[in-house]
């Protein structure tokens, strides 16, 4: 009873300093209610443990408080990365700072509060005046060769959050040393309230910078598909959403050269809107978000349909695979359509792909069969981004989680991060060129015909209670000192911790808390030959991720969504006989 007592008297404590350091008059009254008041679960929610400087920076709910995104953490992180650059680049004034934001309710505000504290502390900063795709702030970053730039974002999370993320001066996510020494920083940063803020200076995103990422979007697009657009032929409807975010003006607009494509929005959700009225989780990936895209697919006889998640830095392809309803890809399998696509041409010397070890084999194997070079890295679009800045000829980088990458031909600007606008485009093309959505998919099996189906899967446990996160470690632990022999009557052939520093592992794919199976069938007549399972905490919340991988040998076009219902009922499977074990 004691200990409760302090840990409420710790967190009224906190709360009261807050309340009274508090850079918005509101939340400082709203603090100071729910302390009059004892609301213990409002004063949880902000006061009880911080947010951490993540992946990148920070996300979390919306609200007052420490562990809660509002514009004293703001005040308090922009305070931190201003003094970074600044002792980044000594004796030098005036680092250039880009600043974007979603649409979500408070980003505006979240990212007029993050340019006022930047000047005040002598930054140059660029502020973009309304909602703008993530892929264009970190195009502009290594466009106006700015030394940082910033989105405030939460990306698809739900509604009710919001994020603050970092790139570096090459416009890539931020790593090591930018992320500890900025962590560092934010910290040990003062009060909210006693941070200067200079609210004149700051200069608007031009016009220009826009349009020359949406001429690089077309360059790229077409080399990346190269075809006359002489040959386009037949007129191929899309569906298409938005999920109420940011991506549709910029790419109807890119797109707008398309004779032979018309892109039909879902009304509903085409407009940015950061309440999110008719999808909770916006987020392309969870069940349900594209009801309203297959449905807009299904009454317009569309071959295909495309969907951004809300900053637009995902993208999600649905083809008729194996039938006539639209099923939507994994990332794997899309990113096998533009690995093939690229793989079609020329090339003076062997191209770099990179990938995360969490994402399927299928992108390895047929990388290496077309003669290429594949690299991997840690899970995380930074990590990919900064493994390809080191590679020469470094050509795509993707993530299963929908995100893409595309070197950009010269003299055009590379986004170094997953660009859900170029990516739409490119399939665009692609679909243009093939004649329709349903002959790009019989191309995706063809992949498949050469290398063996492939089927990704992705399944979560939550660990709900206080106790989840000690539940989580004690089960990894577990797993590690005796890992199973079997999974889904497939052999367990090799176990890989990459906990476990490897010297023979690059720096982009060091130590993380994840644990690999390699499996190999048993029995001859298992619908599955090999797989890969992959097993890891998730980074904010006390959850247990798997991916699984699954390969099978290919049996037509017509078998195909057996095979894959065999596979997923595999998948299934070795996800009870992992979880099962937490229990």
């Amino acid at each position: 009873m004691g200990a409760k007592k302090t840990s409420v008297e710790e967190i009224l404590a906190r709360a009261k300093r807050w309340a009274e350091e508090d850079v918005v008059e509101a939340d400082g009254l709203a603090v100071h209610r729910a302390i009059e008041a004892l609301d213990l679960e409002f004063l949880l929610k902000g006061f009880k443990s911080p947010l951490d400087f993540g992946t990148a920076g920070l996300r979390g709910g919306v609200g007052p408080g420490p562990g809660q995104m509002n514009c004293s953490l703001v005040t308090k992180v922009s305070w931190a990365l201003g003094e970074f650059l600044n002792k980044l680049r000594p004796g030098v004034v005036g680092a250039l700072v880009v600043i974007g934001f979603d649409a979500r309710p408070e980003s505006s505000l979240f990212a007029s509060f993050a340019a006022a504290v930047l000047r005040g502390q002598g930054a140059r900063v660029v502020l973009s005046d309304k909602p703008m795709p993530t892929p264009v702030i970190a195009f502009s970053v290594r466009h106006l060769r700015a030394q940082a730039g910033i989105v405030v974002t939460a990306s698809h999370n739900p509604r009710g959050d919001n994020g603050f993320k970092v790139y570096d001066d090459q416009g890539s996510q931020i790593v090591t040393p930018w992320d500890t020494e900025i962590a560092t920083l934010f910290r040990a940063s003062p009060a909210a309230a006693s941070i200067a803020r200079l609210e004149s200076g700051i200069e608007g995103l031009d016009d220009q910078v826009v349009e020359s990422y949406l001429w690089m979007v077309q360059a790229t697009a077409k080399s990346w598909v190269p075809f006359s657009e002489q040959a386009e032929r037949g007129s191929f409807p899309v569906a298409y959403t938005p999920l109420h975010g940011v991506g549709a003006q910029l790419f109807e607009r890119a797109l707008s050269g398309f004779r032979s494509l018309q892109l039909l929005s879902v009304k509903e959700q085409r407009e940015p809107d950061g309440t999110f009225p008719t999808v909770p989780f916006p987020n392309p990936e969870e069940e349900g978000a594209l009801d309203l895209l297959l449905q807009l697919g299904k009454a317009n006889k569309c071959e295909a349909a495309f969907a951004h998640d809300p900053d637009a830095d995902r993208f999600a392809l649905c083809l008729p695979l194996g039938g006539e309803t639209l099923t939507r890809l994994s990332g794997d399998a899309v990113a096998l359509l533009f690995l093939d696509s690229l793989f079609e041409q020329s090339f003076d010397a062997p191209r770099a792909i990179v990938s995360t070890v969490v994402s399927s084999p299928a992108a390895k194997e047929l990388t290496l069969a077309a003669g290429h070079r594949f690299v991997q890295t840690l899970t995380g679009f930074k990590w990919l981004c900064h493994a390809a800045s080191e590679e020469e000829n470094f050509a795509f980088a993707y993530e299963e989680a929908l995100g893409y990458c595309f070197r950009a031909p010269a003299p055009f600007t590379t986004v170094m991060d997953k660009d859900g606008l170029l990516a739409g485009v490119c399939m665009a093309r692609m679909i243009a060129r093939e004649g329709g959505g349903r002959e790009l998919a019989k191309r995706l099996l063809a992949i498949y015909k050469r290398i063996g189906q492939w089927g990704s899967f992705i399944s979560a446990l939550r660990l709900e209670g206080d106790e989840g996160k000690s539940r989580m470690e004690s089960y990894l632990s577990r797993i590690r000192k005796d890992p199973p022999h079997s999974l889904g009557e497939l052999r367990v052939s090799q176990v890989e911790d990459f906990s476990l520093q490897m010297s023979a592992r690059p720096w982009y794919c060091g130590q993380q808390d994840l644990i690999a199976f390699d499996l190999v069938a048993q029995d001859e007549r298992s619908p599955v030959r090999e797989g890969r399972v992959l097993l890891r905490p998730s980074g904010t919340e006390a959850k247990l991720k798997l991916y699984l991988h699954l390969k099978s040998n290919y049996r037509g076009e017509a078998q195909f969504p057996v095979v894959q219902a065999l596979q997923g009922e595999m998948a299934g499977r070795i996800a009870r006989e992992l979880f099962d074990a937490e229990e």
